[in-house]
């Protein structure tokens, strides 16, 4: 959401609208799984696409879902997109997926690091977010549902990035690091 509203060029309140939007994806989640739908996810790849193109519309995005439902219920319109080649398909993930890694490189570099608090905070987040990645193995013994948790970068990343925050909030501040 704070990436989005940085590509966009919009100055939001990150507390208030971050916690709304978790608490919009929620609600839609639940309707989704009521109704047997897929789960809302407010998309990183619209970072990439918004920021690559420079299209920022909600028309657009509104011509996409209509794009997507022609896809879905006639067959000709699919069997275009289908035919799409695999390279350009993947050439294209991996350009919309570069600028989401660059954007969010360009936001990291705006925090102050020399910081014991983010510095500390960024390393033990990044380097728990890699574990699952360059040690796959690594949570094999554990049970299934702490398996599921510790073997995903992203939720590893931030849990532990939350909770080192919160422990650095707690500790009183040094003379020095003010």
């Amino acid at each position: 959401m704070v990436l989005n509203a940085d590509v966009v060029g919009k100055r939001i309140d990150s507390g208030a609208t971050v916690g709304r939007t978790i608490r919009g994806d929620a609600v839609t989640s639940v309707f989704a799984g009521v109704f047997g739908g897929q789960t809302m996810v407010t998309s990183g790849e619209n970072i990439g696409i918004v920021r690559a193109t420079g299209v920022r519309s909600r028309y657009v995005s509104t011509g996409t879902g209509v794009l997507l439902l022609l896809m879905a219920f006639v067959a000709p319109v699919g069997a275009i997109i289908n035919s799409l080649p695999a390279p350009v398909v993947g050439a294209t993930a991996a350009y919309v997926f570069a600028m989401i890694i660059v954007t969010g490189l360009k936001m990291f570099t705006a925090i102050d690091m020399s910081a014991d608090r983010n510095f500390v905070t960024a390393v033990a987040a990044l380097t728990a977010g890699l574990l699952p990645v360059v040690a796959p193995g690594l949570y094999g013994a554990f049970p299934s549902t702490p398996r599921l948790l510790l073997s995903s970068g992203v939720t590893m990343a931030a849990l532990v990035g939350i909770v080192v925050a919160a422990l650095y909030a707690r500790r009183p501040r040094s003379p020095l690091s003010r």
